[in-house]
């Protein structure tokens, strides 16, 4: 699927909306609005995702360890 589909779980993290929908955005934010304790469980969720899948050190240490590995198949062919 790719973007924002497979970063968000529409209702859990966010509200996904099918694009050219305004009358479906409209609704979404009205019944967002309508319920705050919802909207901060998928603001704490939304962010959690953020810190772990986007924080610079995770990523970092990723790469390093496809690198590291990488350079262990190179050096024992």
């Amino acid at each position: 699927m790719g973007g924002v589909p497979d970063i968000i779980r529409d209702g859990e993290e966010g509200i996904l909306i099918p694009p050219g929908n305004p009358e479906t955005m409209a609704q979404a934010i009205i019944d967002f609005l309508d319920d705050p304790v919802k909207h901060k469980s998928m603001a704490l969720k939304g962010k959690i995702i953020v810190e772990n899948r986007f924080d610079f050190k995770v990523r970092t240490l990723k790469l390093e360890k496809i690198y590291t590995e990488i350079m262990e198949k190179v050096s024992t062919s």
